[in-house]
């Protein structure tokens, strides 16, 4: 298919569409930048006021928020591991983020509501 073809035939505008980077893109990294910076503040909150063992509780003794800290992934598995270990794990981790959001990328924009859990899941 030679240049002018394509261009009659509109593949390069529906190129431009699927891969520009406006309108639903703009407000999914402005969701993804408030949700880093709100998770941020509440950690920085939770320094502040859960330190020294102290506790909040909401539902008396079934719902309290206590300062813990994960030193491993899930459930603090590896946590006893080597640094070479963690290294992987933190490399595995960033491939598979930068995997996503370039998934992101590529999903139709019509498809919000898929669009939007990505957001959430990076």
């Amino acid at each position: 298919m030679t240049k002018k073809e394509m261009q009659k035939s509109g593949f390069t505008e529906k190129l431009k569409k699927k891969f520009s980077l406006g309108g639903v893109t703009l407000w999914g990294g402005i969701l993804f930048a408030f949700l880093i910076f709100f998770d941020q503040i509440t950690k920085i909150l939770a320094e502040k006021f859960l330190s020294d063992g102290k506790s909040v509780k909401i539902f008396g003794k079934f719902v309290q928020l206590r300062l813990v800290y994960n030193r491993g992934i899930s459930f603090g598995m590896f946590s006893d591991g080597s640094v070479a270990s963690k290294v992987a794990i933190i490399v595995l981790t960033s491939l598979m983020m930068l995997a996503l959001a370039a998934a992101y990328l590529l999903i139709d924009k019509r498809r919000k509501t898929l669009r939007l859990s990505f957001i959430f899941v990076v």
